[in-house]
């Protein structure tokens, strides 16, 4: 029925209603009027309220995805040689595959390492990339967190797996139909379409979203994983047939070693014998009666003492304990270890030793002692025992603070009274942080914090100090060293810690008389230094002289008149001198310009200016 046709029945409706509204003393009215309800009830127009749809294109579950899995890290495309294809990298077997849109990072690396069983993703790690437009097919990092981010990041592209580390190359596992009906000892995996690869034309990629709530989907069992266990399988039987031969043939060959099933293997156990001291161990095989499976062929404990009859003088090999499987790689580059019975020894190398050496070495060369080492850590360091004195211990946990707390600490220390409720929650929530279950208090707080600086600062790190200490020379310590205080300390580094009135101090002009220029620029200097922060008045020092402390000798200012892009100043480290332009009209343009050389990595390299 058309539309007109509708508007004409509902017009007709709407007089009949009011008629029957004028006339309510007629016999018919009420029949009348169940008549007019009913064509109104009956010619109504419907509308779906239960299902409305929102505007644009409906979203989709699931995501067509074309994997490709590279050999080792890599920033192009061009890196990768297309001989990598037939060793199981670039896609998977099953080619595009389908990712639900739900899945969280896990579950996607679940289903990838389904994909490529024969690679070994887990113990590499990955991550994943895209590849950007342009003849140098570079590739780009993508961070994601789930498969709705990664989907609308690379849309129709491919999906780059990048290894951590190179992936040796490894064959494509190929089993037959044979050989999996033979197999019905294994598991039936639960197929699921959005974990399970399956060919382009059997994708659903048009599900639209419902307003069900989300399930947690886990991969399931890779058909993949199930090919290469059936493949190892396979080749243990190959093994195990060649094995029932030679056993018929046994008399025979008395002298060789017969290799036995994998049920079959003797347990050989390798136990250490007494060792002589703590970092010494002496391996040998254990091929006593004891230790031995009953079942182990005669021939088996026949082979092992010959082989033990191959092994000659002890040999000591040093491992480190931090990279035994590097060590112990690197020493059986010689081929002649495997004739050798081994004496075992961990090394006990430190690099704290080292730094010992370091800093006592180069307080020498230069006369200057590095200030951002904790002075209650160098006393440590001098006297081998934990730092006492309350106000080092104190100044030196400020600085171990974080900004906030730091301001909120002084304020305690100087009048607790003037904390408000949201500081001392905040103080509650620091000494939770540091293991302390006692709530700051006005009459307790000070010894609180004193008690926490002498846990982190001086008790925590003190076998650490005591290992930088082996490092410096008996020499230097009876000469320098041992001789220094505490107050020794404090008025070190009180003397070479820089402030910016310190380093106003140090500025000298080359020579006396300046024009006026010259004078407004070295004014715009020390404007300058006067309002850097602690962080920046440190880069302005290490531009300059190339340390970090008050330096002894005078900073002596030079003038040019360079201008444009050649309007930079210019350090000298070895003399202490900086080169300034004269062509400044304002003292932000100096500012700006001058900050924008301390934060510039550039302004921080050798040349030769």
């Amino acid at each position: 029925m058309s539309s007109s046709a509708l508007n004409q029945l509902r017009n007709l409706a709407r007089e009949v209603r009011s008629t029957l509204q004028e006339d309510e003393e007629d016999q018919f009215a009420p029949a009348a009027t169940n008549l007019v309800q009913t064509t109104a009830r009956l010619f109504r127009r419907r509308t779906n309220v239960t299902t409305p749809r929102g505007r644009g294109r409906p979203s989709f579950r699931h995501w067509r995805a074309r994997l490709f899995l590279l050999n080792k890290p890599m920033s192009t495309l061009k890196e990768f040689k297309r001989d990598c294809l037939d060793n199981g990298f670039g896609p998977p077997g099953s080619g595009t595959v389908s990712l639900d849109r739900r899945w969280s990072l896990p579950q996607l690396e679940d289903f990838i390492y389904q994909c490529y069983p024969q690679h070994p993703l887990q113990l590499v790690g990955f991550q994943y990339a895209k590849c950007l437009k342009g003849a140098k097919r570079e590739l780009q990092i993508v961070n994601s967190n789930n498969v709705t981010d990664l989907a609308s990041t690379i849309r129709a592209g491919k999906v780059y797996i990048v290894p951590n580390r190179e992936i040796p190359a490894t064959q494509r596992t190929n089993v037959s139909q044979h050989e999996l009906d033979d197999e019905e000892d294994l598991p039936t995996p639960t197929v699921s379409p959005p974990h399970t690869p399956s060919p382009p034309n059997e994708l659903e990629d048009t599900v639209p979203l419902t307003d069900s709530p989300i399930e947690t989907v886990s991969p399931v069992i890779s058909f993949r994983r199930q090919i290469a266990s059936i493949a190892a399988r396979a080749t243990i039987r190959e093994a195990a047939e060649q094995i029932l031969v030679s056993d018929e043939d046994e008399s025979s060959h008395s002298n060789d070693v017969i290799a036995t099933t994998a049920d079959e293997i003797a347990h050989v156990d390798v136990v250490p014998l007494a060792a002589e001291d703590n970092d010494t161990l002496h391996l040998r095989l254990d091929t006593t009666e004891e230790n031995v499976s009953a079942q182990t062929e005669p021939g088996v404990n026949e082979g092992l003492e010959h082989l033990q009859m191959f092994l000659g003088d002890n040999k000591e090999l040093t491992v480190r304990r931090q990279s035994i499987l590097t060590d112990v790689i690197q020493a059986y580059e010689d081929p002649q270890l495997v004739g050798q019975r081994l004496v075992i020894r961990f090394s006990e190398s430190s690099i704290f030793p080292i730094l010992g050496r370091i800093l006592t070495h180069g307080t020498a060369l230069t006369g200057v002692f590095p200030i951002r080492l904790c002075r209650s850590s160098v006393f440590s360091i001098i006297h081998g025992t934990p730092c006492e004195d309350e106000e080092m211990l104190l100044s030196d946990l400020l600085i171990y603070l974080t900004d906030f707390e730091r301001q909120v600490s002084k304020t305690a220390l100087e009048d607790f009274n003037k904390l408000t409720p949201r500081m001392i929650n905040h103080l509650t929530d620091m000494f939770i942080k540091f293991g302390v279950s006692i709530l700051p208090k006005a009459d307790t707080f000070r010894q609180l914090m004193v008690n926490l600086a002498r846990s982190e600062i001086a008790i925590k790190p003190l076998f650490l100090c005591t290992q930088i200490r082996q490092g410096i020379l008996s020499l230097h310590m009876d000469s320098f060293w041992s001789i220094l205080t505490t107050s020794d300390l404090k008025t070190l580094y009180q003397n070479l810690n820089p402030t910016p009135q310190t380093v106003v101090d140090k500025l000298q002009r080359d020579k006396e008389d300046l024009r006026p220029q010259e004078a407004n620029t070295l004014y715009y200097l020390k404007d300058f230094v006067y309002s850097l922060n602690s962080d920046d008045l440190v880069l302005f020092l290490v531009f300059i002289t190339g340390s970090d402390v008050l330096p002894r000798d005078d900073i002596i200012v030079t003038f040019n008149t360079r201008s444009g892009m050649l309007r930079v100043p210019v350090a000298h480290t070895f003399g202490n001198t900086i080169e300034l332009s004269t062509t400044y009209e304002t003292i932000q343009d100096f500012k700006r310009e001058f900050l924008l050389v301390l934060h510039s990595q550039e302004a921080f390299q050798m040349s030769m200016a």
